[in-house]
C-alpha cells in the first residue's frame, strides 16, 4: 500500500535576525573595486581571467585627472575596470597617497563561470529533476537571445527535451518586461528621488527555474548572485549592498552610500532569535555620509540609515562589543521620533512605536507570522488534507514542490505562486491545502503592527511500499 510522507519547511523570507562575530578590517577601495566590478558577459563565457592595473594622477584639487591603463586584459574587461575605477570615491585615493600624486590600481578579474553561448544565444541545461546540469547527457536545455555585453536577455526563451543527444522542442515562454518606480536608498539625506527599474522575466509551464534578470534605465544591473554571494548596485553603477555567508549560516552584509564611501559592517544569522543575545546584531564598524567612522570594532555612537517605505530612517544609539545598549531611536526624514527601544547587550527589552497618533507598546521589533497551533499544528493540516494526486501516482512522480504565500495582515492568505513544481497535479494539489489554512495564521508584526509577509514552503511528496 503506497503511503503518503510530507514533510514542511517554513522558511521567512521578508524578516532577518542577527548573529555575534568577530571584528574585522576591510580595504574600502580592494573591497569596493571587488564589488562594484561586473565581469563582461563574453569574459563570462571565455573564462576570461587577469588583471586589469590602472594609474590614476590626482591633480591640484585633490581630484583625479587623469586614467591610464598599465596592464590590459579585453577590451570589455578594460573599459569595465576603468568604470570601476572611475567611480572610486576620492577620499580613499587621498588617504591612500598620504601626499604623494599618482597611484596604480588593479581591478581582478579571477572568477569562474559556467556560461554557454552561441550564435547569439545563451545555453543552459538541466537534469531530469530540472536541476541546472553542467555534465554529460542533460535531459532538459533552454537557450535565449542576449546582449553580448550586458548578458540582457533580448528574445522568447525555448526549452528543449534532450533525447538521445537530439533536442526537440517543448516549449517557448514569452519574455515579460515590466517597469517599476523604487525609492532610491542612496542613505543621503533629502536626495528622495525615484528610479524606474525593467523586469525581465520568463516563467515556463513546466516550472524550470524562473528566469528573471532586472536593469536600471541606463542599463545597469540591479543586483547579481555569484556563487551564493548577492551583488545589488545603484543606478550610478555603485555597489549598494553586498552580503556573503561566511559560516554556520551567518552572513556578512556590507553597504555602502551612493558617493562610494563604505556605510556599515553589520553580520547577521536570518535564523537567529532574537530573544538572544548571542544572536543580536553585530555592528562591526559604521561611518557617516563622510567617511567619519563612528563605531569602530564594535564600538561608539552609530546612526544607521535604511530606506523603509518610501522613506528613509535612522536608527541611532550606543553601539558596545559590537551589539546595542540602552535607548535607541528611529527616525523618519523629517526627524520624526517613529519608536524608541530599550537594549541590553543587543536584546530589547521594550520599545513605543509612534505611528499616526497612535502609541503602540512591544517587546519585540520583529514578530514572524505563524499558524495557529505552531508548527505541530500546520504539520497536522497537510496531513489531515493533503492529497497525493492520482495522475502523480501512476507516473511515480515525487520531489518536492516549492509554494510562496503572502500572509496578509488579517491572517488570510494570498498571491500565491509555485516557485519550483513537479507537475502531475502536485504542484496544484500544494497550493489547493495552503489555500485551506487561509484565516489560519497570526500575521508578522513590525513593533506591534501587523505586516503582510511572505513564506515559502517546500512540501514533499514521497511514495513508499
Amino acid at each position: 500500500m503506497k503511503k503518503i510522507l510530507t514533510s514542511i519547511v517554513l522558511t521567512l523570507l521578508s524578516l532577518s535576525t542577527f548573529a555575534q562575530t568577530p571584528s574585522l578590517e576591510i580595504d574600502p577601495i580592494v573591497e569596493f573595486i571587488r564589488e562594484t566590478t561586473q565581469v563582461p558577459f563574453m569574459a563570462k563565457v571565455t573564462n576570461t581571467k587577469g588583471t586589469v592595473a590602472i594609474a590614476v594622477t590626482i591633480g591640484e584639487n585633490n581630484l583625479p585627472e587623469k586614467y591610464e591603463i598599465l596592464q590590459t586584459l579585453t577590451n570589455e574587461c578594460n573599459q569595465e575596470a576603468l568604470r570601476v575605477v572611475k567611480l572610486i570615491n576620492p577620499k580613499y585615493l587621498i588617504d591612500r597617497l598620504a601626499g604623494k600624486k599618482r597611484i596604480v590600481l588593479e581591478v581582478p578579474f579571477l572568477k569562474t563561470f559556467n556560461v554557454f553561448y552561441g550564435k547569439g544565444y545563451q545555453m543552459e541545461y538541466f537534469d531530469k529533476n530540472l536541476k541546472i546540469h553542467f555534465g554529460n547527457e542533460p535531459m532538459y536545455a533552454r537557450r535565449y537571445l542576449v546582449d553580448t555585453l550586458s548578458g540582457k536577455i533580448i528574445g522568447n526563451v525555448e526549452y528543449f527535451l534532450i533525447k538521445d543527444n537530439v533536442p526537440s522542442l517543448i516549449e517557448i515562454s514569452k519574455l515579460q518586461i515590466d517597469s517599476s518606480q523604487q525609492y532610491s536608498s542612496d542613505f543621503l539625506r533629502h536626495s528622495c528621488d525615484s528610479t524606474k527599474i525593467y523586469h525581465l522575466t520568463s516563467l515556463s509551464k513546466f516550472n524550470f527555474p524562473k528566469l528573471s534578470q532586472s536593469f536600471y534605465g541606463n542599463g545597469i544591473a540591479v543586483y547579481n548572485d555569484i556563487n551564493n554571494e548577492l551583488y545589488q548596485y545603484y543606478s550610478n553603477g555603485r555597489i549598494l549592498t553586498f552580503s556573503k555567508t561566511i559560516h554556520q549560516d551567518k552572513n556578512r552584509i556590507i553597504k555602502w552610500y551612493a558617493n562610494g564611501l563604505m556605510a556599515s559592517i553589520i553580520e547577521i544569522s536570518p535564523n537567529s532569535n532574537q530573544q538572544n543575545s548571542e544572536s543580536a546584531d553585530r555592528y562591526t564598524a559604521v561611518w557617516d555620509s563622510l567617511g567619519n567612522k563612528t563605531v569602530k570594532n564594535g564600538e561608539g555612537f552609530c546612526e544607521y540609515c535604511q530606506s523603509v517605505d518610501n522613506d528613509y530612517l535612522f536608527e541611532s544609539g550606543l553601539v558596545t562589543s559590537g551589539v546595542k545598549e540602552g535607548i535607541w531611536k528611529g527616525k523618519n526624514s523629517k526627524g520624526e521620533i517613529l519608536y524608541e527601544e530599550k537594549y541590553a547587550k543587543g536584546v530589547c527589552i521594550n520599545g513605543t512605536a509612534h505611528n499616526n497618533g497612535q502609541t503602540i507598546a512591544y517587546s519585540m521589533p520583529e514578530e514572524q507570522a505563524s499558524f495557529e497551533g505552531g508548527m505541530q499544528g500546520f504539520a497536522k493540516h497537510l496531513q489531515r488534507n493533503l492529497r497525493y494526486p492520482s495522475s502523480a501516482q501512476r507516473a511515480n512522480a515525487s520531489g518536492k514542490v516549492y509554494v510562496q504565500f503572502t500572509v496578509c495582515t488579517d491572517g488570510t492568505l494570498c498571491d500565491f505562486s509555485v516557485i519550483k513544481g513537479i507537475g502531475f497535479g502536485c504542484d496544484e494539489e500544494s497550493v489547493r491545502v495552503l489555500e485551506l489554512s487561509s484565516g489560519k495564521w497570526k500575521p508578522a508584526r513590525q513593533r506591534g503592527k501587523p505586516v503582510r509577509s511572505k513564506f515559502t514552503v517546500p512540501i514533499s511528496y514521497v511514495l513508499s511500499r
